[in-house]
Parts: structure tokens; C-alpha cells; sequence
């Protein structure tokens, strides 16, 4: 899950990924950045939900990875999105690796 120490690193972030993501809305937050508003100190006790949302939204050694859904306006794919696709249904079906 990404962690943000403070609020201008998560803004560095939003205008380097989620400005230039088709899930960036004026109307509608993106459902990645609101889990890791809702989610983020709740997930540090609950192992379920640590694993999804590090599925979701990886670390790469001390940095934040990019969202594992950014998708950029022009349609790009930014990254392999069917990977995130296959860990959470391996997760579904139980399969996922311990954490």
C-alpha cells in the first residue's frame, strides 16, 4: 500500500500519476486514492486488506509504485494491468501468497 509521509509527497505523486490517469475526475474520486484515504491505518491491522491494497497500489523498495490502475487519458496502459487483474483472483480464490 502506498504511504505518503506527508501531504506534499502525495501531492508530488498526484500530479507526477493521478492528473494525467483517466480515473482523475473533478465529479468522482478515484476509488484507488479513496481506499488509501478510507484504508490506509485500518490496513495496518488487517492482513486481508493489506494485501489487496498492496496488490493495488504496490511499494517499489522505499518509494511509491505507480497505481496499479493508472491508465493515462490517451488511453496508455502505464503498466500491466491484467497482473493486478490475475493476483486478485488468485487472492479470491485463496491462492495469494501469505503475508
Amino acid at each position: 500500500m502506498a504511504y505518503f509521509s506527508n501531504g506534499t509527497e502525495g501531492q508530488y505523486y498526484q500530479g507526477k500519476y493521478c492528473l494525467h490517469c483517466i480515473h482523475d475526475s473533478e465529479d468522482v474520486m478515484c476509488p484507488i486514492w479513496e481506499m488509501h484515504q478510507v484504508y490506509n491505518y485500518t490496513q495496518c491491522s488487517n492482513k486481508t486488506l493489506e494485501t489487496v491494497l498492496s496488490m493495488l497500489w504496490p511499494r517499489k523498495g522505499t518509494d511509491n509504485a505507480e497505481c496499479g490502475m493508472f491508465v493515462t487519458k490517451d488511453g496508455q496502459m502505464a503498466q500491466d494491468v491484467r497482473k493486478v487483474a490475475e493476483q486478485l483472483k488468485d487472492w479470491n480464490a485463496g491462492k495469494a501468497r501469505k503475508v
